[in-house]
């Protein structure tokens, strides 16, 4: 014997024995009978009525341990150490997903509601599942100290005899491979019912569908266990049987996703039945259009007329997301625009003043002397997105021959601390400033505001070295030279 402890009634007296994950021993124990918990012994954690419990059997053979990390132990409030949960009813079997370690227990309601709660592996321990404080998600009997946190059921059903039924008996996760619908799915049955249901889970955590399988009317299952092999047999009192739980329903069609390829875009989904005699419905959770799917998880459900179901999780993920090019001024000579990206694009549309240049296709644009004005490119990536750069103002085209006009001179070139302008005849300057290859204006002062052949023109201290365009707005217009700065 490796623990003993009283039963004040008759009833609500075991649930199961399974070892965890873990290797350790969990042991689910009813609150003690009696309608609704008189003594409250569900939420007492100074006995082991109504808890779940956790102790070590192979460390050493013969006795039973307390782990030490169990929640409790070293507590000095007198609870005991043995409990890993509590606030059970009557945990009418418990099982553990195979291949998650994922613990799955069913409590059977008084009235109103039975319930199936879900504990995911590595969970520390110490949840408080709510009997008698609550019944499922409602509130019982809140007397005491009933503030919880409370553990919620991740499915509940009404408590009623002539529908789903009144005293639910726990089941396992299908992990076999003789049915690859059942995978994952968890396996549960009624006492009172008779029925059989399948608790599939949701895309990326979105809950759980619940149907019913099997309508089993008065075979008074009292579980659904777990072979060796991944095989669920159905436990069937009144003919003193064991079933197996098997899905004799074909594959009902195929879902095909298609993913949006740019940012922005929806994805869509089609679906395509197997048999096009058979009527299929679909359904799904929330208010979506099966055309047009923001990124995100899903879940859709196929349901036939002849009761078979299939369950589709699936994921919309992003658009590809590109960069708008950079427009830069520069290359072989100061009529070159280069469209400049961190990505490459496997097209190019050059637009000069609007409208699309013809033959301007490639990354490289070189205008001739005329074309001053407003150009902008449009890109498209290998995926087929477009995205436009800003307006880039070329001034460079009609500059070229003012500087020839009034006979503009720049030297040092390679300029340091300073440059001398020289011009054919005397002239007004406006303004004078640099442009780097990147776009940003370095301005430069200039001495004089009379009418000179000649000026001095000091560079900033913090003006970088590189290739620029000095731009010098004359009488005649924009003069431009490009000046290499040390």
């Amino acid at each position: 014997v490796l623990l003993e402890f009283a039963q004040p009634r008759t009833n609500h007296n075991g649930g199961s024995l399974a070892f965890g994950p873990d290797d350790h021993l969990y042991i689910s124990s009813g609150d003690g009978g009696g309608a609704g918990d008189p003594d409250n012994d569900a939420q007492d954690l100074s006995n082991l009525l109504g808890t779940i419990l956790r102790l070590d059997v192979t460390s050493e053979p013969g006795r039973a341990l307390i782990p030490a990390d169990n929640p409790f132990v070293g507590n000095t409030a007198g609870f005991r150490e043995e409990i890993w949960s509590y606030g059970w009813r009557n945990p009418w079997r418990h099982s553990f997903d195979r291949e998650t370690g994922d613990m799955w227990v069913a409590d059977v309601g008084q009235n109103t509601r039975e319930e199936i709660s879900l504990e995911l592996a590595g969970a520390p321990g110490g949840g408080n599942y709510g009997w008698r404080c609550r019944e499922g998600e409602l509130p019982f009997n809140t007397t005491g100290n009933c503030d919880g946190p409370f553990v919620e059921p991740v499915h509940t059903y009404e408590t009623n005899e002539l529908a789903d039924g009144c005293s639910v008996s726990g089941g396992a996760v299908y992990r076999g491979t003789a049915y690859p619908q059942m995978v994952g799915n968890y396996y549960y049955t009624d006492f009172c019912s008779g029925k059989v249901f399948e608790l599939a889970p949701g895309a990326g955590g979105s809950g759980y569908f619940n149907r019913e399988i099997l309508q089993g009317e008065g075979q008074q299952h009292a579980a659904i266990r777990e072979g060796k092999d991944g095989t669920l047999y159905v436990i069937a009192l009144v003919e003193g049987a064991l079933y197996e739980l098997s899905n004799n329903c074909d594959v009902l069609g195929t879902l095909d996703v298609m993913q949006p390829a740019c940012a922005g875009e929806r994805g869509s989904v089609a679906f395509t039945q197997t048999n096009p005699d058979v009527n299929v419905m679909l359904s799904w959770t929330g208010t979506i259009d099966l055309a047009a799917l923001s990124p995100g998880d899903y879940t859709v459900r196929a349901d036939d007329s002849l009761g078979c179901t299939q369950v589709f999780d699936f994921t919309i993920v992003e658009g590809e997301d590109i960069m708008p090019p950079l427009i830069v001024q520069g290359g072989p000579n100061a009529l070159t625009l280069t469209a400049s990206s961190p990505v490459a694009f496997a097209g190019y549309q050059w637009h000069y003043m609007g409208a699309p240049i013809a033959g301007a296709t490639d990354s490289v644009f070189t205008a001739t002397v005329n074309m001053d004005g407003d150009y902008f490119v449009v890109a498209t990536s290998a995926a087929g997105c477009v995205d436009t750069s800003e307006v880039f103002q070329l001034v460079i085209a009609s500059a070229l021959g003012v500087a020839e006009r009034v006979g503009m001179q720049v030297s040092p070139n390679p300029v340091r601390e300073a440059l001398r302008l020289s011009f054919a005849f005397r002239q007004n300057l406006s303004r004078v400033q640099l442009r780097s290859v990147t776009g940003q204006v370095v301005p430069l002062r200039v001495p004089v505001a009379t009418a000179q052949e000649a000026f001095t023109l000091h560079m900033p201290t913090t003006t970088t070295a590189g290739t620029y365009l000095l731009e010098v707005y004359t009488e005649e217009g924009v003069a431009v030279r490009r000046v290499l700065v040390q």
